[in-house]
């Protein structure tokens, strides 16, 4: 019986998590001239599931990849890592365009805001 609590205990993270990735990639779309995503609800949808489904697969092995790295960059290397799967969104989804690298930086705090869990 406890294991399916723990179930729907990581089933509302996610959703949780998926939601607020949307509402992130809302807001970068809104307000961010070089981020675009393709209009339609649906898009952001999938966009939102993908940037989650990221966040919550790469985003832990790659900060025990790069802890090091986090250590002595007093956790700034976090923002490389965030970037980088944002870019990995922008790559795996044709309806994402991230024009360049500052539009890129301000879009991953937005990200990485959304999914502080």
């Amino acid at each position: 019986m406890e294991s399916c609590g723990n179930i729907l205990s990581v089933m509302k993270k996610l959703l949780l998590r998926v939601i607020l990735s949307g509402v992130a990639l809302y807001v970068a779309q809104r307000y961010l001239a070089g981020f675009q995503l393709a209009e339609g609800w649906q898009t952001l949808l999938i966009g939102a599931v993908v940037l989650a489904l990221l966040h919550t697969f790469i985003r832990p092995v790659a900060r025990v990849i790069f802890k090091p790295l986090i250590w002595i960059t007093l956790g700034l290397f976090n923002i490389v890592i965030n970037m980088g799967i944002l870019w990995l969104a922008d790559t795996l989804l044709i309806q994402l365009n991230i024009a360049d690298k500052k539009t890129l930086f301000i879009a991953s705090f937005l990200t990485a805001l959304a999914n502080i869990l």
